[in-house]
């Protein structure tokens, strides 16, 4: 999981970069390689409850006095130590940013060791780049040592190292693609496409490729982003690597989400009773299809004003139908009971599809919850985001609004 500002909202996502989570009562940030996927948060990740969210605000001042000193060793120890060092990376800024610098280090230090692989050296430029990029929102030294980092790889003779480079600085042009126009956001997906068909398709550029389909998918132009994940999907399912093939049916599917705004959606599955979901008995009314895990903070932060919604628009027509991507059975039904969440829910019923591999997950390309997909009474759908304010505003344009009790 990956809480992304994005829009001044969070977000959970499988991939993760770094973390940042507001809490109540603190700031705790945390990170880890770009390269890495997992497919349910650490309990430590999680954002909970103010009981077990509460963080201190700061560390003892001698602890935050202390750097973490890096030690020397083989490359697998060094990375053995990055791993350490980000497992315990504590839980308040200053901690996490004693972290970061550790993680920094140690893998500069790994590339200078002589023996090193360069399949190791690859591997430790992707642990130190997105702790460099951490930092260097915050420390202006850092970010001119990210900066001279990322030259010197372009520099490199090695195609591989530079290659790394030349994804990392297509980064910051992918953050603002959604804000380009369609020439520009073109442009984009042509240098991508060019380059992988010289470097060839990995998980680095698969990487890539999802950040250009999240930032073109956040744009005006759904039919071009649909269209880039429809092209990955074709190139993923062709590559020699198994890995990467199981990749091609989630780009399907986020093309098939991209294209549903005014039109049918399709839902299937079985209900936490054990019943087929019967999804045309939704026809004539208004659903909020609502993807969410008990272990994703912002789901869980959004619950109460779906519960208000429904107060409110029930008997005029509105409902929800969840369907929960949580790994076990328990997690799921002891949220539900905690939280007496009124409305169905889709569950798998099979271990092979939960989480993630929830088939309507894969079936829509859901990469990020919470995911909130509102269909109207025809089974159109209206939005894709269909979430707090905005919730509102739609339900109040599809229904009307409620006159309040005298």
């Amino acid at each position: 999981m990956m809480l992304f500002p994005i829009s001044g909202s969070l977000f959970c996502t499988r991939r993760w970069l770094f973390v940042t989570t507001i809490l109540s009562v603190g700031l705790r940030v945390s990170f880890v390689s770009p390269l890495l996927v997992a497919d349910e948060p650490p309990a430590a990740e999680a954002a909970s409850d103010s009981k077990s969210g509460d963080v201190p605000a700061t560390e003892d001042k001698a602890t935050e006095d202390t750097a973490i000193e890096v030690p020397d060793g083989t490359p697998k120890e060094l990375f053995d130590f990055i791993a350490s060092t980000m497992q315990n990376r504590g839980r308040d800024l200053e901690s996490v940013k004693k972290a970061a610098r550790a993680v920094v280090d140690a893998a500069a230090k790994i590339r200078t060791i002589d023996s090193v692989s360069l399949e190791d050296e690859i591997k430790a430029i992707g642990q130190q780049l997105p702790a460099l990029e951490f930092l260097a929102r915050m420390d202006k030294q850092a970010k001119v040592e990210l900066e001279e980092l990322v030259d010197a790889l372009a520099q490199d003779e090695r195609p591989a190292i530079r290659r790394v480079a030349l994804f990392e600085k297509m980064k910051s042009e992918i953050a603002v693609a959604h804000r380009g126009s369609e020439d520009d956001q073109r442009a984009l997906i042509a240098r991508f496409t060019e380059l992988i068909d010289s470097e060839g398709l990995d998980s680095q550029s698969l990487q890539i490729a999802s950040m250009l389909g999240r930032s073109l998918g956040a744009s005006e132009n759904s039919e071009l982003a649909a269209t880039f994940h429809e092209d990955m999907a074709d190139r993923l399912s062709k590559s020699d690597d198994e890995r990467l093939r199981e990749h091609a049916e989630k780009m399907l599917g986020t093309a098939r989400r991209l294209r549903l705004p005014g039109n049918m959606m399709e839902v299937f599955g079985t209900l936490a009773d054990g019943e087929t979901l019967d999804w045309g008995s939704y026809r004539g009314k208004v659903v909020l299809v609502d993807y969410w895990a008990s272990w994703c903070g912002p789901c869980r932060g959004e619950v109460p004003n779906m519960k208000r919604n429904l107060e409110k628009y029930g008997d005029r027509g509105f409902t929800i139908l969840g369907i929960n991507m949580d790994n076990t059975r328990e997690a799921f039904e002891k949220y539900i009971e905690q939280e007496q969440i009124p409305w169905a829910n889709l569950v798998s019923t099979n271990d092979e599809g939960k989480g993630w591999d929830h088939p309507m997950t894969v079936h829509y390309g859901v990469s990020g919850i919470p995911t909130a997909i509102l269909v109207d009474r025809e089974g159109k759908v209206v939005s894709l985001s269909a979430r707090g304010a905005r919730l509102d505003a739609l339900l109040t344009e599809l229904i009307g609004d409620v006159e309040p009790p005298e």
